[in-house]
């Protein structure tokens, strides 16, 4: 435990340890949305009452969360990619893409939370 105790946290592995999660509540969400999707088989009727059930606001607060973990693992999946391809590879560089993505990210993140609490629907 000692280890653990005396870890720092930086930027860098802070960034490692949410791509992770996010990826994980990614392939978490998948068999959920295959099951939700198998009500258009069931036809216009069943889909309609699915959707209707889906409607509530904490599955609209679980939509919220789960378009912030695409965005965090899409921006933090091309972070990795630049500093791949050496266009970050330094620290500072590497912090830069960081917050750069994280700005980008909470701007869209609140965007389509604007969108989904204050249309009023």
């Amino acid at each position: 435990m000692k280890v653990i105790k005396h870890y720092r946290w930086q930027v860098g592995s802070a960034a490692y340890a949410f791509h992770r999660i996010s990826g994980l509540a990614l392939i978490a969400y998948l068999p959920l949305h295959i099951w939700v999707m198998h009500y258009l088989r069931r036809g216009p009727k069943d889909f309609n009452a699915a959707m209707e059930f889906l409607a509530q606001p904490i599955f609209k607060l679980s939509e919220w969360a789960l378009f912030a973990a695409i965005i965090y693992h899409c921006l933090n999946g091309l972070r990795i990619v630049a500093v791949d391809l050496g266009l970050a590879d330094k620290l500072p560089a590497q912090k830069k893409w960081f917050w750069a993505a994280a700005l980008v990210g909470l701007i869209a993140f609140l965007a389509v939370g604007v969108g989904l609490f204050g249309s009023g629907q």
